[in-house]
């Protein structure tokens, strides 16, 4: 690993780290791969990045992934009589079927009724990470070209909204259109922004916010009435007017967002321009942000099979400039960042971001998870619920998963879910611990740790290791309680990291605890 201090760490876990060509070997193979004629500065790239340029040769193998509307599995007998061929249900995925790979489905009827669309199973499993509930707000910030922005409002139903945001109008532009075909535009609004500064909290939230972070002004009576692809010459100038004075009240961001599209009950309608433009600190979140955020970031794409064999169609050349710049690469881990980053600033307390690329490389993935985590004291990694069934492999972060061609027969793809805890609750925790502290359980400062119930077999190295710092403070909280330090450690051959990496803080009773010198503001639940 590439953190030389182990307190610095934050891969929680009690199993031996595997390095990304061990945790991700492929699958058992049947045939021999049909290889891309692949050029040398890529098989580079891919030796660099300790990628298996075999997965390339697994197209043929890999199907085409349809999602139907919920109510319409009836209308599967026709689009195999139409196509020949007959949808196989994917059993781990609710909606999903694979089709043969050389199908195509835009002509048929179903595709033009809007009642199929093609999503591959791993951006399907993405979503279905977010765990998305009835009435949730979700914000989707990097939500071209929109089949996963789809899959989000069908599963949201009648209640709660979506807010989609790309930098790209062109791009969101057709999602538009795709709202539109698949009719389930009602709850959805469409932003064209920078989503590394968009800060606009959902429209039915608009109550919790401090009136004094409201900009609303009382000369501003005009509102937002039901939109219409042709809005009258009225709302046009409204939405020049939102452009040049309405945002720039409550924001510096250079290029303000843009309103492209909201459905009627997407909580717009009736608003005022400041309204639903209204900006607030990221630190007043908390409370009205989203329940749910998706930021499924711009990548190098080298994770998408499909992806990589149109460089051979476009020229190779242009894979140089898109996928093998090192200045590219090194400018999109900064902006991969600032999107996960601001889109945690996003989420309210309690709520749940699930972070994607369609990228294999250990730079834009787990790394990029690895920093975010020491950056913000908030964040906490999670367990995807239902991933155990899933045909994906852990990343070298636990509780991160990995699909790729071989092990899961669809596109490359990393997924991390982290939930938001109060920035104040380990102090509150410690706070609650000391009142509940007698004085007979008061410990002396001078004694060295207590060291903590065996949990697996490094407890010999755990208790070298504190007995090899003794400097570390043996207490905690204004009454002295002992304090418990759990060691657990990975084997170096494998991660690079040494015996003792990993430290989980525990205080008496089963309580929360952490070492604020020492930068831990992981809270565990210990069993």
């Amino acid at each position: 690993m590439r953190h030389a201090l182990a307190i610095d760490v934050m891969l929680i876990s009690l199993t031996p780290c595997l390095s990304i060509e061990a945790n991700l070997g492929p699958m058992e193979r049947t045939t021999e791969p049909s290889m891309l004629p692949l050029p040398e500065e890529f098989l580079g790239f891919l030796r660099e990045n300790n990628i298996d340029s075999s997965i390339y040769g697994a197209t043929d193998s890999v199907p085409r992934y349809i999602r139907v509307k919920p109510g319409n599995e009836a209308c599967l007998q026709e689009l195999e009589a139409e196509i020949k061929s007959k949808p196989l249900k994917l059993e781990w995925l609710t909606g999903f079927y694979s089709l043969p790979n050389n199908v195509q489905i835009a002509n048929t009827r179903l595709y033009k009724h809007g009642l199929i669309y093609g999503i591959d199973a791993a951006s399907g499993a993405a979503v279905s990470a977010l765990n998305v509930l009835a009435g949730d707000h979700v914000l989707d910030l990097c939500s071209a070209p929109g089949a996963k922005l789809c899959m989000i409002l069908e599963i949201l139903g009648d209640s709660g909204s979506v807010t989609g945001v790309d930098v790209s109008q062109h791009r969101l532009a057709a999602c538009r259109t795709m709202l539109q075909k698949y009719s389930l535009g009602d709850r959805c609004r469409l932003f064209v922004a920078d989503g590394t500064t968009f800060s606009l909290v959902p429209t039915k939230r608009i109550n919790y916010i401090d009136k004094a972070c409201c900009s609303t002004s009382q000369e501003n009576v005009d509102v937002f009435h039901e939109w219409t692809s042709r809005r009258p010459w009225k709302e046009r100038k409204k939405t020049a007017r939102q452009r040049q004075i309405g945002f720039s009240k409550i924001s510096s961001v250079l290029q303000p967002p843009e309103l492209i599209f909201y459905g009627k009950k997407s909580g717009v309608v009736g608003l005022s321009i400041d309204e639903v433009f209204q900006s607030i600190p990221g630190t007043d979140v908390s409370g009205c942000g989203y329940d749910k955020v998706l930021v499924d970031a711009e990548c190098t794409h080298d994770g998408s099979v499909r992806h990589i064999q149109k460089f051979e169609q476009w020229g190779w050349e242009t894979l140089q400039q898109r996928v093998l710049n090192a200045e590219r690469t090194d400018s999109l881990t900064v902006l991969q960042l600032k999107l996960l980053t601001n889109g945690f600033q996003l989420l309210k307390v309690g709520g749940s971001l699930v972070y994607s690329t369609c990228s294999l490389t250990i730079a834009q993935n787990e790394d990029v998870v690895e920093q975010f985590l020491q950056e913000n004291a908030s964040a906490v990694l999670q367990e995807v619920e239902g991933a155990k069934s899933w045909p994906c492999r852990s990343g070298r972060i636990p509780k991160t998963l990995r699909f790729d061609p071989w092990t899961s027969q669809t596109s490359g793809l990393f997924v991390a879910k982290c939930s938001k805890i109060l920035a104040d609750e380990e102090n509150a925790v410690l706070a609650n611990a000391d009142e509940e502290q007698s004085d007979h359980n008061k410990a002396n400062p001078s004694q060295p740790y207590m060291i903590g119930r065996k949990i697996s077999k490094w407890d010999q190295l755990r208790a070298e290791w504190l007995k090899n710092n003794p400097s570390r403070p043996s207490t905690v909280g204004p009454s002295k309680m002992p304090r418990v330090l759990l060691v657990t450690g990975s084997s170096s051959e494998l991660c690079e990291n040494p015996v003792g990496d990993h430290l989980l803080l525990k205080s008496i009773k089963n309580k929360m605890d952490y070492d604020q010198s020492y930068k831990f503001y992981r809270l565990l639940f210990l069993s």
